[in-house]
């Protein structure tokens, strides 16, 4: 792995800030005048990298310190990187626990949706509840 010189990576890191952060123009300003405020969001590269790895770990889908170090494209500390999980699991998956204690996940629509989205293939069977409600992308 190359070391990269100072210049190199402020300059990296300010590509970085600028991909991830998205104005709204037309957002509803408030009284404090934060209409045009940034909002930070992920690349797409990192939210394909996120979700592949929901699918890939969705028995539990709680990434470990080594998980996030293999998982980040985006400059982010590790509390948002678990913050941004904690907030995925919470709209994305419905948690059941069996009569044995063990907690099971299963996707909600809005994951398939994301997934169909970003063009990630679901290894597993599409409950036809859900299948009713994906459009077709072609």
């Amino acid at each position: 792995m190359a070391t990269l010189s100072m210049h190199e990576t402020q300059r990296r890191i300010e590509l970085i800030a600028e991909s991830t952060t998205v104005r709204r123009p037309n957002a509803q300003s408030d009284k404090h005048g934060s209409k045009n405020r940034p909002r930070n969001t992920r690349s797409l590269a990192q939210k394909t990298k996120f979700y592949q790895w929901i699918i890939t770990n969705i028995d539990h889908p709680f990434p470990t310190d080594r998980d996030r170090q293999a998982l980040c494209i985006d400059a982010f500390d590790k509390k948002d990187f678990y913050w941004w999980f904690s907030n995925h699991r919470h709209r994305n998956l419905t948690c059941t626990v069996d009569d044995e204690g063990k907690k099971h996940y299963r996707p909600k629509l809005t994951f398939y949706r994301t997934c169909q989205r970003l063009g990630l293939d679901i290894p597993w069977t599409i409950p036809e509840e859900i299948k009713r409600h994906l459009k077709r992308i072609h």
